[in-house]
């Protein structure tokens, strides 16, 4: 039963990947090969999970119809009840600030350090380019970063947070096991985000320090004498892919849990057909 279920699945990923690669967006490559060839063997272990339990169902009950109606439901729970109810619930359980509050915590950090600036002449008795106000208009100024910077982690943290419980509880379904698997082998999804999130972050602070250093070499030289832009050391942004053996290793927890659903299904399936009764 299994054979007659994988045929048709190897001819449409042959059928797939050839009309792919004659239209010329697949170019069979070492690390692409590798990736489909990953791909296509946790396919196979997820369509081995629905058949075994499908097999359990079957040497649980003795009415077709019965069979047929209890593996409807299993499958509408692993489709989409379980991966839905999963971030909903993860939602409830660890709730994140809302990015209105960040915003509205933000402005009010500017408000403050705004504040301060407006009262530096007057408590320095300096004139308003000063030195001693332009060292302490920086203090403020690395203040407001710093703190903002907190504020972003705190709401970061307590987002990753949420989306691993609810990756977690999701990993109560099979569908969502092959799901995570296929993301992580492609390099899609959360993982992806997160790379292009620090690659972001990262861009930022290099930017940030590089105009620093410029206005600090250009206030201790004179008007002529200015430092030249070069575009070859302005921070460029660069986004990193992992490699197929990474993309495996990511892949590796939710491949492992349908072999176990494997495992377990099929022993049950096996344990209630020594017992069951032929009539």
């Amino acid at each position: 039963g299994y054979v007659v279920l994988m045929i048709p699945f190897l001819v449409a990923v042959a059928g797939g990947l050839g009309y792919a690669w004659a239209r010329g967006v697949f170019l069979p490559t070492a690390d692409s090969v590798g990736r489909i060839a990953a791909l296509v063997v946790i396919a196979a272990v997820y369509i081995a999970v629905f058949f075994n339990i499908s097999l359990f169902v079957s040497t649980s009950t003795f009415r077709p119809a019965t069979s047929l109606l209890i593996c409807l439901l299993v499958w509408v729970a692993s489709i989409i009840v379980i991966p839905n109810l999963g971030p909903v619930t993860a939602r409830i359980v660890r709730p994140t600030p809302s990015r209105k509050s960040i915003d509205t915590a933000k402005r009010a950090v500017d408000q403050e350090i705004d504040l301060k600036n407006q009262r530096l002449t007057l408590v320095s008795g300096e004139l308003n380019y000063g030195s001693t106000v332009e060292r302490s208009r920086e203090k403020l100024e690395q203040e407001r970063r710093a703190r903002k910077r907190e504020l972003d982690a705190y709401y970061q943290a307590r987002l990753d947070a949420q989306l691993d419980l609810a990756r977690t509880l999701g990993r109560l379904s099979p569908a969502a096991c092959w799901t995570y698997a296929a993301v992580a082998l492609t390099g899609t999804g959360p993982a992806a985000y997160d790379r292009f999130r620090r690659a972001r972050d990262s861009l930022s602070m290099q930017f940030t320090e590089y105009t620093q250093s410029m206005i600090r070499q250009a206030n201790k030289t004179q008007w002529r004498e200015r430092p030249k832009i070069r575009p070859e050391d302005i921070p460029s942004f660069r986004l990193t892919f992992p490699d197929t053996a990474a993309s495996v290793g990511s892949a590796l927890n939710d491949f492992l849990i349908l072999l176990i659903l494997n495992v377990v299904f099929f022993l049950l399936a096996f344990t209630f057909f020594l017992r069951y009764d032929v009539r």
